[in-house]
């Protein structure tokens, strides 16, 4: 074999052993199936916060009614999170994506939070840790 087609043979086994440790390992894994990251967890009020209603993280409880408050302009004690459902989103922008914004092209697990005042309701999409609080405009009443 000359020197060309044995460089050809290393690079296609690299990538077939490279093509083989991602599809063979799940924590690599992009792909989203049906039914995944999609739990609800119902909040009824502040009464009975055990099982499913203490799973929302309290930093990105926090963080959810600081964000409602300040779109709002009013307090954030007039507001409650009434559901939380944990979520994969599409990309680094949340499944949000506006005209011109650059998104990374992962899967990003997280939460949906829906807050409600009186018959109005924000609905916020966050990543897992909360450093990402975005309003789903489309999917809230309260959105001005």
């Amino acid at each position: 074999m000359n020197k060309p087609a044995i460089a050809l043979l290393g690079i296609a086994l690299i990538a077939v052993i490279g093509i083989a440790v991602v599809l063979g390992n799940p924590e690599n894994s992009n792909s989203v199936t049906p039914g995944q990251g999609s739990e609800i967890v119902q909040m009824e009020g502040t009464q009975n916060q055990s099982g499913p209603i203490a799973e929302l993280p309290e930093g990105i409880r926090e963080k959810v009614l600081d964000a409602v408050a300040e779109q709002s302009g009013e307090e954030r004690s007039q507001f409650e999170i009434v559901a939380a459902q944990r979520r994969s989103w599409p990309d680094g922008c949340l499944g949000l994506t506006e005209p011109g914004s650059f998104c990374t092209q992962i899967v990003v697990s997280g939460w949906e939070v829906t807050v409600s005042k009186a018959k109005e309701t924000w609905v916020y999409r966050t990543d897992r840790n909360g450093s990402q609080v975005m309003l789903d405009t489309a999917a809230s009443s309260g959105y001005k």
